[in-house]
């Protein structure tokens, strides 16, 4: 399907609470650009996957916003990759999340 990034953009600029950042890019993160917090991007990834029709695939929260709870046997988490909207469009373009397509 084609959309076209400033679709996603304006969606992005809806929902996302201030302060947001005035350009937004393919290369925008959710984490580290737009400062998300796990609940304020599982909201908007719930909303974006319905509003662009996404089938969730093999979608996983967790590779990209990692819970911030208690860490067992003291092993440290793997850092979380980053989730850009270029991401987020290729998704919305094939209108389901292929993990090995989209991070590569």
């Amino acid at each position: 399907m084609k959309i076209e990034p400033e679709r996603l953009f304006a969606f992005i600029r809806r929902e996302v609470p201030p302060p947001l950042l005035t350009e937004l890019s393919e290369d925008t993160d959710l984490r580290r650009n737009l400062c998300m917090a796990e609940e304020d991007a599982d909201d908007l990834l719930a909303k974006l996957f319905q509003e662009f029709s996404i089938a969730p695939g093999d979608f996983d929260f967790t590779r990209y916003f990692p819970s911030e709870g208690l860490r067992f046997f003291g092993r440290k988490r793997s850092d979380p990759v980053p989730l850009t909207l270029g991401m987020l469009l290729q998704a919305a373009r094939a209108g389901i999340w292929n993990t090995a397509t989209i991070e590569n």
